[in-house]
């Protein structure tokens, strides 16, 4: 199988993209390497990887994600690999509006699973599509930010943006 990443420098930091047969298929953090892709994705060691080949589409859609629209990425640009509950999971991540945040058991009760908070939070320490499926508003009941694997300083960022909040967000 062959895989199209590209480092792409944004507003909030350095992004790992990868896709697919144009979709992108991975989105992680600033300090994101090929190897947590691979690790993430499950790719066997018979994966190729061709360096600064994404479709440009792609990459200017991920960018708008973080200028503030509103609009989520259309689903055509992206494939959401995951067990069924991990798809159940990311399909209510993506129903979580801009600005706002919800907790891991109000996503366990959304998606008719109440009793299983740590398996829901489990699926969203998972999520290969950072921002796009955007697991940063989900926050802990007992308060404050929680973990992230974009890192907990990108995730005060993004919960800050998407607040209204003013962000030292470096060009």
């Amino acid at each position: 199988m062959s895989y199209q990443y590209e480092f792409v420098d944004t507003n909030m930091g350095r992004f790992l993209l990868m896709s697919r047969a144009d979709r992108l298929v991975y989105v992680g953090g600033p300090q994101s390497q090929l190897e947590d892709a691979r690790e993430m994705l499950h790719l066997t060691d018979d994966a190729q990887f061709e360096a600064n080949a994404l479709a440009p589409g792609l990459v200017a859609s991920f960018r708008t994600l973080l200028t503030g629209e509103t609009t989520p990425m259309d689903p055509c640009l992206y494939a959401v690999h995951g067990t069924d509950f991990q798809q159940t999971v990311y399909e209510q991540l993506r129903a979580v509006p801009f600005g706002e945040t919800r907790t891991y058991s109000q996503l366990a009760e959304a998606i008719g699973r109440p009793n299983s908070v740590r398996a829901v939070a489990h699926a969203v320490a998972q999520n290969p599509l950072l921002i796009v499926q955007p697991c940063h508003r989900i926050v802990p009941k007992a308060g404050g930010i929680g973990q992230y694997s974009g890192g907990r300083d990108l995730k005060r960022k993004l919960l800050d943006f998407e607040a209204g909040k003013c962000v030292d967000l470096p060009m």
